[in-house]
């Protein structure tokens, strides 16, 4: 029994699955509408040119797949560039003030600054309030 790969028409979700021989049919795993195979049925003699790039069709699922792969590592790129920003600004302040990172805030404008004593109030204060609650947890001051 081979493996085939089957995309679903439906919602485009690719999988693979061993069938037997001749099923180019089956059922979706994502969403149980009709999924057809993606393997070659027969040579019909065309043999494609291409200059070299291959590049995704114009239109159907394969697009879809791609522009959703695009979206994703645009976000993915984005919020990666905001962790490390956030984290070269913590650096820094580290850097410039020679104190440990547990006593960094941040403003409600997103903005890091250093202040021991306010850190150690608010870890007290979340202390106090855990320990009301009956959490065992208590954050090192």
């Amino acid at each position: 029994m081979p493996i085939v790969k089957f995309q679903c028409h439906h919602c485009g979700f690719r999988f693979s699955k061993r069938v037997n021989l001749g099923i180019n049919e089956t059922s979706c795993q994502n969403c149980n509408d009709p999924a057809l195979s993606l393997e070659a049925k027969a040579s019909v003699g065309y043999d494609a040119q291409t200059d070299g790039v291959v590049r995704p069709q114009a239109s159907g699922i394969e697009s879809l797949d791609t522009d959703i792969e695009r979206i994703v590592a645009k976000d993915s790129a984005e919020k990666w560039g905001t962790v490390y920003h956030r984290r070269k600004d913590k650096w820094d302040i580290v850097n410039e003030t020679g104190e440990q990172g547990k006593h960094i805030l941040v403003t409600p404008k997103g903005e890091y600054f250093m202040n021991k004593q306010d850190s150690v109030n608010l870890k007290t204060i979340k202390n106090e309030a855990r320990k009301e609650m009956g959490i065992n947890y208590q954050q090192e001051t």
